[in-house]
């Protein structure tokens, strides 16, 4: 049996507190899993926003991407400096950390510039990753922030979680949507394959300014998955706020760098 603790969509950026991470240390101190799981946009990278242009009155107050960089290397310093454990940690990157690379191919000028800072970052603090869009095997579960298409397109919808399930052949966890959805799809010869969508790991009740309006219900906590024989036996999960009860102190911890 393995043992997982999974978080994914942290979105951490300079104006957001960082407190949440040194829970997430303490849960993993804790729980002693075998492996850390970050299912990507952990880094939200606000600074690279296509959809915010620089000259507009919300591109102004976009952060410095270098101040993002700080920001990425400080949570993840955080974690390190609490925990008291060593399980494996990888990240399965997201949309949001992919922006560097967007950003980099639109700039050739600027090819490898901040990738590698990124890069050096998870490497000084022990993360492995998969790029976005690929998946990590963990002992038979797919691990991915977002499952694709066959037409190369990020899975969405209400139905998500249904329309992995049906496509998948193996379990699937991944985050993106912000939401807590499961779905079993019930194959031929007694097979199913089931598909989590686990929230997110902002603080909570935060929601971005470009989903103000939504009307899904986001989900912020964690969890520990047990894995045997290629599937997840089960699943527990913590709301952020149960965290924070159980790990949290009562001083913020606000990066002023």
């Amino acid at each position: 049996m393995v043992k997982v603790v999974y978080f994914t969509d942290a979105h951490n950026q300079p104006t957001l507190p960082q407190d949440r991470f040194v829970w997430l240390a303490r849960m993993v101190n804790y729980e002693k899993p075998d492996y850390l799981i970050d299912g990507g946009d952990m880094d939200d990278f606000h600074s690279l926003c296509s959809h915010e242009k620089n000259e507009t009155e919300k591109g102004r107050v976009k952060p410095a991407l270098l101040h993002d960089l700080e920001y990425s290397a400080k949570a993840r310093t955080l974690i390190n400096d609490v925990l008291t454990v060593n399980p494996k940690k990888v990240i399965t990157l997201g949309n949001h950390e992919a922006r560097i690379f967007i950003y980099e191919n639109n700039n050739r000028e600027v090819q490898g510039l901040a990738s590698n800072h990124y890069f050096d970052i998870l490497d000084k603090h022990g993360w492995d990753y998969c790029d976005y869009g690929d998946k990590f095997d963990c002992h038979g579960v797919d691990f991915t922030h977002c499952p694709f298409t066959g037409m190369g397109k990020p899975f969405g919808g209400d139905l998500i979680a249904k329309n992995v399930s049906v496509k998948s052949k193996r379990d699937c966890v991944f985050g993106h949507t912000h939401q807590l959805t499961t779905h079993t799809d019930h194959k031929t010869f007694n097979e199913s394959v089931t598909a989590y969508n686990l929230g997110c790991y902002m603080p909570d009740g935060y929601i971005p300014a470009y989903v103000k309006n939504t009307r899904k219900e986001f989900w912020y906590g964690a969890h520990v998955l047990m894995i045997s024989g290629g599937r997840v036996k089960s699943v527990k999960s913590y709301q952020i706020g149960e965290l924070e009860h159980r790990y949290g102190q009562s001083v913020r911890l606000v990066f002023n760098g």
